[in-house]
This record gives structure tokens, sequence and C-alpha cells, in this order.
């Protein structure tokens, strides 16, 4: 029973860190949001993730530097992904 119980804690922490790292990701988004007008929309980044991404799928959206962040943060906080297109596709939504 302990182990049991033990489980459900450790679950029980581990859903609460992920809503955790979620709210930071949407808090970062909102933030980079609310810069985009003065930083611009895009960068050495995303021109080579999009160049790249376009590449090897000829369907490809391009990405803002705020949705690549956003796709950035998610994959490695909450679903501890790596960053590829077909995962940044995912990660947006698409």
């Amino acid at each position: 029973m302990s182990k049991f119980a033990l489980l459900l804690v450790v679950s029980c922490l581990c859903l609460l860190q992920v809503q955790a790292n979620r709210r930071t990701c949407e808090q970062l988004n909102r933030i980079c949001e609310r810069n985009q007008q003065t930083v611009g929309t895009d960068d050495d980044v995303t021109k080579y993730v999009n160049s790249d991404c376009r590449r090897r799928n000829p369907r490809w959206r391009n990405v803002t530097r705020c949705q690549l962040e956003r796709a950035a943060c998610e994959l490695s906080l909450v679903k501890c992904g790596e960053l590829s297109c077909p995962n940044i596709a995912k990660a947006l939504g698409r």
C-alpha cells in the first residue's frame, strides 16, 4: 500500500510540475509577443529553421521568432521532445 501511495504522490508532483512549466512557457510567449514590434518577427535562427524545414517539407509555413520560442519552450519543458520540424509543427498545432 505504501508503494502505491508513494507512486500516487510522485505522479501528482509530476503533473504539477508540467502545469508550472506550461505556465512558464505561456508567460515567456506573452513577453515575446509584447516586444515583437521592437525586435521583429524573425531573426537568423528563424530564417534558418524555416529554410531547413521548407527544404524537408515544401508545405512548411514560416514560424515567427515568438512561435519558435513557444515551441522550443513547450518541447523542452513540457514534452521533453527534440526541436525538429515535425515537433515544432505539432507544438504549434499545425
